[in-house]
């Protein structure tokens, strides 16, 4: 069974962000999309994949065609 969401614990283990940056995120309204139900807070990982992607920092060698 293919898994579809993470948890804060999980997100940080997998991609090296802090659970406790993420928990300060949420109150922030920043950060990747999640999902509450109820308590427990949980990130879809499509939408963890997407955010990541979406943040990415081009450097000069990106622009310069020298990225492989």
């Amino acid at each position: 069974m293919d898994r579809k969401f993470l948890r804060p614990k999980e997100v940080e283990d997998i991609y090296s962000i802090d659970a406790g940056t993420l928990a300060n995120w949420r109150c922030q309204g920043r950060g990747p999309a999640y999902v509450k139900y109820g308590r427990k807070v949980l990130y879809p990982i499509q939408s963890l994949d997407d955010w990541c992607l979406n943040h990415q920092v081009r450097t000069v060698d990106h622009y310069q065609g020298f990225d492989e």
